[in-house]
């Protein structure tokens, strides 16, 4: 439940930054030339020169896309990789299978040893390999939580977007009388 709310909240701050730092025309009229340059290569299959040219205009066209959202997904990238590994701890699935304690103490309950103890005598303690005798925890559906926080906060953003009315066309001009 926790992860849903960290994704959703993500999403809407996503949704509000590219909303903010985005030129929603030029993004649609990069992308418009980039569906031009692909129906070129239906339109002018005969033509390998004009193909070759389409090709290069549209890995043109890519890299200028990818400059126009550069800015907006590197800030929305720093909170993830600051917060990533709380997150993990949190919702990752880290079943270690070495256990060290202090010499004398029994293994707890749950586990078995898989080997004998390694006795390390300088800081008093035995580890073994065991096998957890538990279920252990797993992933909602064996799929990774970062799938999860990536599919809800895109919902949310959606949502959001939507509700915003944040589009990729500009809104019609009004008139004036």
């Amino acid at each position: 439940m926790m992860l849903a709310v960290f994704a959703a909240v993500y999403g809407a701050i996503a949704a509000l930054v590219f909303r903010r730092l985005t030129d929603r025309t030029r993004m649609r009229m990069t992308v418009n030339h980039m569906l031009a340059h692909v129906m070129e290569f239906a339109l002018f299959i005969d033509e390998p020169r004009l193909i070759l040219k389409a090709q290069f205009d549209l890995i043109n066209d890519n890299f200028q896309l990818l400059r126009q959202i550069a800015l907006p997904s590197i800030l929305m990238a720093m909170p993830f990789v600051l917060l990533y590994p709380a997150m993990d701890r949190q919702f990752g699935n880290h079943s270690s299978n070495v256990l060290t304690l202090p010499m004398g103490q029994a293994l707890p309950a749950g586990v078995v040893a898989e080997t004998e103890g390694v006795r390390i005598p300088r800081t008093h303690e035995v580890s073994w390999r065991i096998r957890p005798t538990d279920k252990p925890r797993t992933n909602l559906l064996g799929i990774h939580w970062t799938v999860w926080f990536g599919l809800v906060s895109l919902i949310a953003a959606t949502i959001l977007r939507s509700r915003l009315r944040i589009s990729g066309e500009n809104p019609a001009p009004q008139k004036r009388e």
